[in-house]
């Protein structure tokens, strides 16, 4: 997720967008004109919400300058159900800052190290959930997310093997590239 110049919030995993350049100096109407590779407008996130109105909704901030906080705040607010978004970034400052304009935000954060100490991440963000890295989650690990009461959920596992080892451990949730072999793998009952 990324905010245009006017604070318009477009749902796309790059910072730019090919051939139309950085989506942070772009207008709403610059990125409503542009179109992904395959001819399909840029997707806003609204409207994602709104396809996407049943499930429990994990946005991942990539940049944010704080003056689009209320934005993005507005959109979740509108959206067909607020009590099912949590938001989540690497820039734990993003994830602290919403959480100071909104408390009872559900906020997680994203790691691709391990740190000596989760707890003052924890304190720091108010998070409620840790993203980590694949490579790094063990059970010592799973168990001092639970220790602080955080659900862990692990990204991005595509193995098979490694996506049961993973699944073995307990943790909350797994993020992958393929929802099918995830959900065939981890609806297998436990042996």
């Amino acid at each position: 997720m990324h905010a245009t110049s006017d604070n318009v919030i477009v749902v796309h995993h790059d910072a730019e967008l090919p051939g139309a350049g950085a989506i942070a100096s772009l207008t709403g109407a610059e990125v409503a004109e542009a179109r992904l590779p395959t001819g399909e407008p840029i997707p806003l996130l609204a409207e994602a919400l709104d396809l996407a109105a049943s499930l429990r909704i994990y946005v991942e901030v990539k940049h944010l300058a704080a003056t689009a906080d209320e934005a993005l705040l507005g959109v979740l607010d509108g959206g067909p159900s607020p009590d099912r978004y949590q938001v989540h970034s690497f820039d734990h400052r993003i994830i602290a800052r919403l959480g100071r304009l909104r408390p009872r935000l559900a906020r997680g954060i994203l790691l691709c190290a391990r740190p000596v100490d989760l707890a003052p991440l924890v304190a720091q963000t108010g998070a409620t959930t840790l993203w980590q890295d694949r490579q790094l989650v063990d059970g010592t690990l799973v168990s001092e997310t639970r220790g602080l009461g955080l659900d862990l959920i692990v990204w991005t596992v595509n193995e098979d093997t490694e996506i049961e080892r993973i699944r073995q451990l307990g943790v909350t949730g797994i993020c992958g590239n393929y929802p099918d072999r995830l959900r065939a793998i981890v609806d297998r009952p436990r042996g």
